[in-house]
């Protein structure tokens, strides 16, 4: 998990009943496909973000690519997208 997350339960391990946990690289479609293996996912959220200097060129794209295939693949049809371009100052990081 990145730095800062959690608040006041930063660095205390995260868990619920109801929440696996996966390791991967959201541009390796192998990775994105582990997600499916053995579960009845309903639906995907995309929650990607970085600076591009942190995250490359390319990760939204490749990473958010992958999980629409890997939906695809499973007939998995329902999508929400967080992000946060526009807020603050964000703005001048995005691509348009």
């Amino acid at each position: 998990f990145p730095r800062g997350w959690g608040g006041a339960k930063e660095k205390k391990p995260l868990s619920d009943p109801n929440l696996t946990i996966l390791a991967g690289d959201v541009t390796n479609p192998a990775d994105v496909a582990k997600v499916f293996e053995g579960r009845n996912v309903d639906g995907v959220i995309v929650a990607l973000g970085g600076k591009t200097s942190d995250v490359g060129e390319t990760m939204l794209t490749d990473g958010t690519t992958a999980v629409i295939n890997g939906m695809k693949e499973n007939g998995v049809k329902r999508l929400a997208v967080v992000t946060s371009i526009g807020a603050g100052d964000s703005k001048d990081q995005a691509p348009f």
